[in-house]
């Protein structure tokens, strides 16, 4: 498939949020987000540790992905 607007295909691209996503940004219909907060960063934390083999790290993922979830806006999840 090719992307008309970015001269891109989709082999171009492991996933296709760069197409997807960054021109809604440029559009201004989504909102850039920082991925500096306190709770983005837990959860990278968090994903270091569960890749790292950390099995306790896994009973934490529910409570650090709603606190992610509540410090970003809904529309930041949501594709449409």
């Amino acid at each position: 498939m090719m992307y008309p607007a970015s001269g891109h295909q989709e082999s171009d691209f492991r996933n296709p949020d760069p197409q997807e996503l960054y021109p809604k940004v440029a559009s201004g219909s989504l909102k850039p987000q920082p991925v500096d907060t306190k709770e983005f960063v837990a959860l990278e934390a968090l994903i270091r540790r569960l890749t790292a083999g950390d099995r306790k790290a896994l009973r934490e993922l529910d409570g650090v992905w709603r606190s992610v979830q509540a410090a970003y806006p809904t529309a930041v999840f949501t594709r449409a």
